[in-house]
């Protein structure tokens, strides 16, 4: 649970002790209101960037606990759980109407991301319930996700619809332009013929269920029937008046022929019910001061009607300026340029969402501020109330931790109460307490930990918190990388060159004769600032601040604590004889497990320093056969360490045996080290100090010393290459020592090499030329 909120979506989501939770609490008796009353707590005390990061997070987790849920439904003939995919739909609901407001564009993208993810995922699986109703290259499977079952099985939930049609206008954007600009220039054409063209393996159908246009109307009656004054009506009408005058440059728009005139009809008597609606509501329960505040909705939805009725808006060349105000010609102009839905904001109550929002965040807090009152201490984690016995009673204590809200678990557990980051506005003087009240810590004595497994584990858990710190600047870089890649191509993008059409009419004069009045058609290109793209540049900027200034404070104190705990009881292990040989292969054994070392060699230079400075300690040890072997099987689990390890390593420091054995170990192990790492640690090896030290020994261990050098060539190869060149120097060189040797008796080592080429030879793999390097060194 300790990971960092840069990167919930992909790290915590793939835990499956955090699906199982999330999967309890759904199928539990606890209150999908509650539940989300929760989550919009914790969502408001944080930044907007935040905000967006946590929502990411519960959207995913969401979709993927619907995903298990509708797998058990579709299995079990005799159970049915929609009453948990109905917490999911609702709870999923809140969370894009909370985001509507700040991050309207980018929660439509998180939810496209998070749906067409997950089903991709499902695809990926030949046996899986969804995948065994079509065979793996049918088109249809991509055209259906859980975010569609959802949204189209509990349909009250208009904040849901609102945000999947949205997402299937992202997905068919470039087939809706294609499918347009063939009805547009194509006065015979319809819908089926688009569809077979420019989809021939889609059932039209099937793409007719999802097509925005129609997805658009169907939301419009379903509003209709919720609620006449719900804040999305102004925006989903003017996002179906997009599709319906969709057209190329010089066609005609679509609309006519995609509606029927019986939808027509019953559209039309909506737009009335909401006109009397407003106008009522206007002239009886407004203040003057509400109207002042808010455009007049009577007007939008008049002109709404004009627009359904005028059929000559459709034409290629209507001429839109010499329109009535009443047909609100601003924003039916954005309307016919496709502009993005910014153009009708200003027509949504966003401070009556935001105040359903702040209803909604005080259902939490009253429910548990009874609790929380009988306390003298009150307890900063609400999630212990779920009224949900089916958790195990250890689960709740990970969520009972003092520390500051770093990591994920802590965000996702804390309600409003939680107490803010340490930034970088933590004074000097704060951080020198801190770190002087750490020095007089017990961890530092004798008092509580006292056996040397106590102590290991303390340092084991001390490189945890290291490593959550490393994790979590490499994850700052990776994201502020990614903040300003998309931030240039953002500004590269801001503007567009938009091609006009203008029509203008030269009416007759009097007198002359005239055959009718001139049209003038004016094309020109014009440069247009995209607003969308260029609130996204000041979000990325926000980002890009808020991410430097979490770098500017690591590592903070609690990462600095942790590397004085490491070395001051690294150095009272090591002082311990009886243990030392021990905690060289333990420590060492754990550090050089992947997630670990990888944490150790990053960007993050306090751990870099910090291993280091662990190996110095570490060498300090008389246990020097067991250090030198510990590094050795470091560098061969990870052979890019060997850089790293290279200045550890002091083979001539160990036992006669030891540095013969672990010559044998680097020449049996080229392949896996790769020639340059086998060139520098066998760099570390004086064969001619060794020999003249073991002079007066057994001549046992000298000629396997002859054996392992000559058995080196074999994995050089008949024809080395480059790569091998200094390698194969190195074993010429050594090969040569042996030879020259003061213990050496010229028949047995000679004959001793000859029959080792021999053998090579026999399998060949020795390279020619080691025959005239024999007869030099004879």
């Amino acid at each position: 649970w300790h990971l960092f909120l840069n990167d919930l979506a992909d790290r915590l989501v793939m835990d499956k002790r955090c699906i199982n939770y999330f999967k309890k609490i759904i199928m539990s008796n606890f209150d999908a209101t509650r539940l989300a009353s929760l989550i919009l707590t914790q969502l408001d005390h944080l930044k907007q960037y935040r905000q967006l990061q946590l929502s990411y997070f519960y959207i995913k987790v969401l979709l993927d606990v619907s995903n298990i849920v509708t797998k058990q439904m579709s299995a079990s003939w005799f159970s049915s759980n929609e009453i948990s995919l109905e917490k999911i739909a609702c709870i999923l609901d809140f969370i894009a109407r909370f985001n509507f407001t700040q991050h309207r564009v980018e929660l439509i993208r998180k939810f496209y991301d998070c749906a067409y993810v997950i089903q991709d995922q499902q695809h990926s699986q030949s046996n899986s319930w969804f995948g065994s109703l079509m065979p793996s290259n049918s088109p249809q499977r991509h055209f259906s996700t859980n975010l569609h079952i959802l949204a189209r099985k509990f349909k009250k939930y208009i904040w849901l619809q609102w945000v999947t049609t949205e997402c299937d206008a992202l997905r068919l954007e470039k087939v809706w332009e294609d499918i347009v600009a063939y009805l547009s220039t194509n006065e015979e054409a319809n819908l089926d013929s688009a569809i077979k063209k420019f989809c021939p393996q889609i059932n039209p159908a099937l793409f007719r269920s999802i097509l925005p246009i129609y997805s658009w109307v169907d939301l419009i009656f379903d509003i209709m029937e919720t609620d006449l004054n719900h804040p999305l009506c102004p925006l989903i009408w003017y996002n179906f008046y997009l599709n319906y005058f969709a057209n190329s440059l010089n066609g005609v728009s679509v609309g006519v022929k995609l509606i029927s005139q019986e939808t027509l009809t019953r559209l039309m008597d909506r737009l009335d019910s909401l006109h009397k609606y407003h106008s009522y509501k206007q002239k009886n329960w407004s203040s003057s001061s509400a109207l002042q505040k808010n455009p007049s909705l009577t007007q939008l939805y008049q002109a709404y009607k004009l627009w359904l009725r005028d059929t000559s808006l459709h034409d290629a060349y209507v001429d839109i300026d010499s329109l009535g105000d009443q047909y609100l010609v601003p924003l039916l102009k954005a309307v016919m340029e496709s502009s993005n839905a910014n153009a009708c904001l200003h027509y949504i109550d966003l401070d009556r969402i935001e105040s359903q929002n702040k209803s909604l965040s005080h259902v939490w807090i009253s429910s548990t501020r009874p609790l929380l009152s009988d306390q003298k201490n009150p307890i900063e984690d609400p999630i212990i109330y779920l009224d949900n016995n089916d958790l195990d009673d250890t689960q709740g204590d990970e969520f009972m931790q003092n520390e500051p809200a770093d990591d994920a678990a802590s965000l996702i557990a804390r309600s409003h109460g939680i107490q803010p980051e340490s930034k970088a506005a933590r004074s000097l003087d704060d951080g020198q307490q801190e770190l002087n009240k750490a020095l007089d810590d017990d961890f530092f004595g004798e008092k509580k930990y006292r056996t040397g497994d106590e102590l290991i584990s303390l340092v084991k858990e001390q490189f945890s918190i290291v490593f959550e710190e490393s994790t979590l600047f490499q994850l700052n870089i990776s994201e502020l990388n990614r903040t300003k890649t998309e931030l240039i191509e953002l500004v590269l993008r801001l503007y567009t060159n938009k091609k006009r059409t203008f029509v203008r009419v030269a009416p007759c004069i009097e007198g002359n004769e005239c055959a009718g009045p001139a049209r003038i058609k004016l094309e020109a290109e014009e440069a247009l600032m995209d607003e969308r793209k260029s609130q996204c540049i000041q979000d990325r900027r926000g980002q890009c601040q808020e991410l430097v200034g979490e770098l500017l404070v690591m590592p903070r104190n609690s990462c600095v604590k942790a590397t004085i705990l490491i070395e001051d009881n690294t150095k009272r292990l090591i002082d311990d004889p009886m243990r030392s040989k021990m905690v060289i292969e333990t420590l060492l054994s754990w550090l050089s497990k992947s997630e670990n070392y990888s944490q150790l060699n990053g960007s993050f230079c306090t751990a870099n320093h910090l291993f280091k400075t662990v190996l110095e300690i570490l060498s300090t040890s008389d246990q020097v056969d067991a250090y030198n072997h510990s590094i050795i099987n470091v560098c061969l689990e990870h052979p890019e360490s060997v850089q790293i390890l290279s200045p550890y390593l002091s083979p001539c420091s160990c036992t006669a045996e030891c540095f013969l054995d672990l010559y044998k170990t680097i020449c049996s192990k080229q392949m896996t080290l790769g020639p340059m790492a086998t060139f520098v640690m066998l760099s570390k090896f004086d064969i001619k100090s060794w020999l003249n030290t073991n002079s007066n020994k057994t001549k046992k261990a000298y000629h396997e010393l002859i054996v392992t050098t000559c058995l080196a060539f074999k994995d050089i190869g008949k024809e080395p290459d480059k790569s091998n060149e200094l390698t194969m120097d190195l074993f010429r060189r050594h090969l040569q020592i042996e030879l020259a040797a003061p213990i050496r008796e010229k028949p047995d080592e000679l004959f001793l090499v000859l029959e080792q080429f021999l053998n090579l030879m026999d399998e060949r793999v020795l390279a020619p030329n080691l025959w005239l390097d024999f007869l030099i060194i004879i």
